[in-house]
């Protein structure tokens, strides 16, 4: 968010544009949600306020993620001569219908593609920690083996760490609190969770390693 506010600000700069403000509904908002304050005001202002001649966005994608609530608010800006910028597009064309619905359904079209593109990774992400690659330093109990196709496969230590891996899963099934695995084991209270929540990870590696049973054990 912060880069799309310098690109408006220096947009503003170059096209001698005096910037008023800028809206942000927040790092959590997404799209034009119509039920966002931020953005219920502005409408308010291209309907209302006289003073407006010029709204500058980022991209079209940010206009573009509610492809009805757009429909109905192009007629806003034709109605009352308000222009519509971006930076990286420049000023959009919407004195002429079929142009501005144009634009429109092309920034949507491009949007749609993005979120494929980002299902894709997160797909093959999975893909990639179920079949045992794994990204950034191993977990407590396990190392790397031989490098494969996708990165390095996670594999158990051969020591006290994967001795206390299975203790800690053994004594979470037994129904222990993580703070009575602590005082038993000596592994952090923060630790023992980890561990537990990575269950499958543990299991995926031992049988990888022909070590299931040590891990059931």
């Amino acid at each position: 968010m912060g880069n799309q506010k310098q690109h408006i600000r220096e947009y503003c700069n170059e096209h001698d544009l005096s910037l008023e403000r800028i809206c942000d509904d927040g790092q959590q908002a997404s799209g034009w949600d119509g039920s966002r304050k931020e953005y219920q005001e502005l409408k308010q202002r291209i309907r209302n306020d006289d003073t407006l001649d010029v709204l500058v966005m980022n991209d079209k994608r940010r206009i573009a993620r509610d492809i009805d609530e757009v429909m109905r608010l192009i007629p806003d800006f034709r109605e009352h001569n308000i222009e519509l910028h971006t930076w990286q597009d420049g000023q959009l064309d919407l004195a002429d219908p079929m142009h501005a619905a144009i634009e429109i359904l092309q920034a949507a079209a491009a949007h749609e593609e993005k979120l494929k593109e980002i299902e894709k990774a997160e797909e093959i992400t999975e893909d990639r920690l179920e079949n045992g690659y794994w990204h950034g330093a191993a977990p407590y109990g396990l190392g790397f083996g031989v490098k494969g196709e996708h990165g390095q496969r996670l594999t158990p230590n051969h020591g006290e760490e994967w001795e206390n891996v299975r203790a800690v899963l053994a004594l979470r099934d037994e129904g222990l609190s993580y703070r009575e695995i602590e005082k038993e084991t000596g592994v952090a209270y923060s630790t023992a969770w980890r561990i537990v929540q990575r269950r499958g990870v543990y299991e995926r590696a031992a049988e990888r390693t022909g070590r299931e049973e040590s891990l059931a054990e």
